[in-house]
């Protein structure tokens, strides 16, 4: 048999199947644009829809068994409203969309910023599912035609299915879910003058919410009796494939953010991670929670050089051009959106120490140097108030670049692993879809069926003196340019 899962990002979607030893089957891969203009970033449901049709023909085209579970991860906060006929009505709004600043607001003043961080396990900022749907209710008209308001997990499994259902971790990302009693919050909804009954039924990861319409399975060449089944958040799916199963275990996330993702055993929502942005999620392994440490820029940063100041060199001759040793520049790479600790939708970045002498490739190593001083930082805070991160295992395009590895291991001090492969988020559905049918006896066996390291790196002491030096410098400049004193 074959299991597997579909991952949904804001630029692309894949999908992989494996069997019961673990091997990889099929894989397929299928990219699209989202709009930016003015601060609006939106992506149209029908091309995401139109696009998970296509990787599933073509994974499946590539079988020789029959799929018997797909999960399905997707990107949070963004949502998809449907009509009566369940046409979608508008592009979804995306996280860092300035729509909701208002709104967020109105809500903190109705219900208060330290209620809802309590409740829902979120601050406010403007970026979440519920403070759009807010703004969308004050501004289209489109709002009253809704029928149904999905994000993209629960989206997905109702065209493939006709049946509704979301995962925890992702219902979380409204804003709007009571992540103790994993509910939805009506109070919020009343307060946000949204109906609750827009909302999906919201279940654990790894729920079997339906089987695959039997229309749709003739028209993708998909066993007509092939479950289809909760995966959650993505972020958290491509934890649990980098194989966070304990807290013995931290993943380090580098795509176009950069995020560090760490278990709790219960759930946490202290004065400290308030005031820090550290959002407290359920996990998508039960009866768990996690936070993370995030930057919005990383990845992006490294193409945003690369287009800019690359001189037409790919990614693999920029790292043969950058020295051995340290930079000496200090970059805050805040050059979007602001992750934690210090949330802002109008942040800069920065370059700091360059001279007559500095060349390009200083510049680009800067960038890499300065992704892992911010989540360094996330880290020590983190620590210091009892968090554990014992072991790192990175995944995500900075994987593939042994210099950008061999940064994080000197800056970071501790020996970091790359996982084999770049679909971990997929292989997290895997995992959720392979235990849900009894193919694997818990999460753990699943990881350890599907997830392969690679490499480990070690830090260089050498280096690792002269960036400590360099990452008081970058912690100097990162409080004076936020003007948050010892919080950040």
């Amino acid at each position: 048999m074959a299991f597997g899962g579909l991952d949904i990002g804001s630029s692309g979607v894949k999908c992989a199947f494996f069997n019961e030893r673990g091997k990889r089957l099929a894989f397929a891969r299928q990219d699209y644009d989202y709009s930016s203009h003015g601060g609006n970033y939106e992506l149209d449901g029908r091309v995401v829809w139109n696009h998970v049709k296509k990787v599933l023909f073509a994974a499946a085209a590539q079988l020789n068994e029959p799929i018997e579970g797909i999960a399905v991860s997707s990107i949070g906060e963004a949502g998809v409203a449907l009509d009566k006929k369940d046409r979608v009505l508008a592009p979804s709004l995306l996280f860092n969309d300035i729509r909701g600043q208002k709104e967020s607001r109105e809500l903190v003043q109705e219900l208060g910023e330290k209620w809802i961080y309590q409740t829902t396990g979120n601050v406010p900022n403007g970026t979440y599912s519920i403070e759009k749907m807010m703004w969308i209710r004050k501004n289209e008209s489109y709002y009253d035609k809704i029928e149904r308001y999905f994000l993209y997990e629960d989206f997905i499994i109702y065209m493939l299915t006709g049946v509704r259902g979301i995962s925890h971790s992702l219902a979380a990302r409204t804003m709007a879910f009571d992540v103790v009693e994993k509910k939805w919050v009506e109070s919020i909804f009343q307060a946000a003058g949204v109906d609750v009954g827009l909302m999906s039924e919201a279940f654990p990861s790894g729920t079997v919410v339906g089987t695959i319409r039997t229309s749709l399975a003739a028209e993708l060449g998909i066993n007509g009796k092939a479950k289809i089944i909760t995966g959650g958040h993505d972020g958290w799916c491509c934890a649990l494939g980098a194989g966070m199963t304990d807290e013995n275990t931290a993943v380090n996330v580098s795509g176009s953010c950069e995020t560090i993702s760490v278990m709790m055993d219960g759930p946490r929502r202290e004065e400290f991670m308030m005031k820090c942005n550290y959002s407290c999620i359920p996990y998508v392994i039960r009866d768990t929670y996690a936070t993370y440490g995030l930057g919005l820029t990383s990845g992006s940063l490294i193409k945003w050089f690369r287009n800019q100041l690359g001189n037409g060199l790919s990614y693999q001759e920029l790292d043969r051009c950058v020295s051995n040793e340290p930079s000496g520049i200090i970059v805050i790479p805040d050059f979007s959106v602001s992750g934690t600790p210090c949330f802002s939708l109008e942040s800069k970045g920065m370059f700091y120490g360059m001279t007559l002498d500095t060349s390009r490739y200083d510049l680009f190593k800067g960038l890499m140097e300065g992704t892992a001083f911010h989540i360094r930082m996330n880290m020590e805070i983190l620590e210091m108030y009892g968090f554990r991160i014992p072991k790192i295992r990175t995944v995500g395009g900075a994987s593939f670049s042994p210099v950008w590895m061999q940064i994080k291991a000197d800056i970071w001090n501790r020996e970091v692993e790359s996982v084999s492969g770049n679909e971990t988020g997929v292989i997290g559905d895997a995992i959720l879809s392979g235990e849900a049918l009894g193919i694997f006896h818990t999460l753990k066996q699943g990881a350890d069926s599907l997830i392969h390291t690679e490499k480990v790196y070690a830090p260089n002491p050498s280096r690792g003196k002269c960036y400590n030096e360099l990452y008081e410098e970058f912690k100097e400049i990162f409080r004076w340019k936020n003007r948050r004193g010892n919080i950040c």
